[in-house]
């Protein structure tokens, strides 16, 4: 029987299910909870998806469970060779069913904090981790809130072929800070508008759905040197940051959603050379200032541009293009023994 994959966001929101699929041939079936219209573009997947849509506290209650029926009646309908669980969400939903009918035969993908400072949420996952094949983590972070003596393996967002060798520099000009992606956390993109425009030294875009909301939320700020930019096809995701000199991640911190995990920026930031602007006391800071691959910003100086040209004038970029290196190297290795072990699972030894 095929394999089945589980996912409790919308199809488009796992673009990671393509590190599985370089690891076995052949269609899988896909699980997924459809909250919108999109339909299930992955070529490769025979598509379940679970209609369920609403934005109230009651909605998602209900739909949680509707999803955990759901899911549990796919899974009498056919005896799968294996079960991935995209999310922590996901694998907590089935925890009871995977543990008693798949026991060692299923994969927790963990990508997110998911209320473990609950005690009891920490067993549920304690367990469950315990009797799977393998647990993938996407960021190293991750340790600190997740279950202890549980092992779990590195699965890096990298994107394979994508890393630029050619020698990094400075920017001639003015520096253009590019936030490319959904536009969100408008309170930290507001203090950088405030920050950064009417300054020739700097510009700022922003690119992505949500651009323009966040343009007409800002009619008590100046913008100019800002620009919005509400959409762009994913083929130009390369182009675009292309045009960057910084790469815009900062998203806050003080929540467990934003401290440990690592961004894709951050790849993108190792893989084509551009330095990246990260938020003090996160695990992003961490691994940015240890590779040396951009600098740590607190928007709420009120000297934050100074501060960072000051900071810019300095960076040595021989130092951050072998810090990149570095970095991405260490990624492909443990990335290598994630696919090791996925290869492993699909070829069911």
């Amino acid at each position: 029987m095929p394999f089945l994959f589980v996912s409790t966001g919308d199809c488009y929101q796992t673009p990671y299910i393509e590190a599985y699929e370089s690891c076995f041939e052949g269609e899988y079936d896909f699980l997924y909870w459809s909250r919108g219209d999109v339909s299930c573009r992955i070529a490769r997947a025979n598509a379940i998806p679970y209609k369920s849509k609403g934005e109230s506290k009651l909605d998602k209650l209900t739909g949680y469970a509707g999803f955990c029926s759901f899911a549990k009646d796919c899974l009498r309908k056919k005896n799968y060779d294996g079960i991935v669980l995209l999310q922590t969400q996901a694998a907590l939903l089935l925890s009871s069913y995977l543990k008693r009918h798949y026991q060692e035969k299923y994969i927790c993908d963990i990508r997110d904090y998911c209320f473990e400072k609950l005690p009891f949420v920490r067993g549920i996952e304690k367990s469950l981790f315990r009797c799977s094949y393998a647990n993938f983590i996407s960021s190293p972070g991750y340790a600190k809130f997740l279950p202890s003596g549980v092992e779990y393996h590195l699965l890096h967002n990298n994107h394979p072929g994508l890393y630029r060798s050619e020698s990094s520099s400075a920017a001639q000009g003015p520096i253009n800070i590019v936030f490319l992606g959904s536009i969100r956390f408008h309170d930290q993109c507001r203090k950088l508008i405030k920050a950064f425009s009417n300054d020739e030294r700097f510009r700022v875009s922003f690119v992505g759905a949500g651009a323009l909301a966040l343009k007409n939320s800002c009619g008590d700020l100046d913008i100019e040197g800002v620009s919005f930019q509400d959409s762009f096809y994913p083929s130009q995701t390369v182009n675009l940051l292309e045009g960057a000199d910084l790469l815009f991640n900062l998203y806050g911190n003080n929540s467990p959603f934003l401290d440990y995990a690592l961004s894709n920026k951050l790849y993108y930031a190792a893989e084509l050379g551009k330095p990246i602007l990260v938020c003090p006391n996160t695990f992003m800071e961490e691994i940015t200032l240890e590779y040396g691959l951009g600098f740590s910003v607190d928007l709420e100086r009120e000297d934050a541009s100074t501060k960072l040209l000051e900071e810019y004038s300095r960076f040595d970029f021989r130092a951050f293009d072998e810090g990149r290196l570095s970095f991405i190297e260490k990624v492909n290795r443990e990335n290598d023994d994630a696919n090791r072990l996925m290869k492993a699972f699909f070829a069911n030894e």
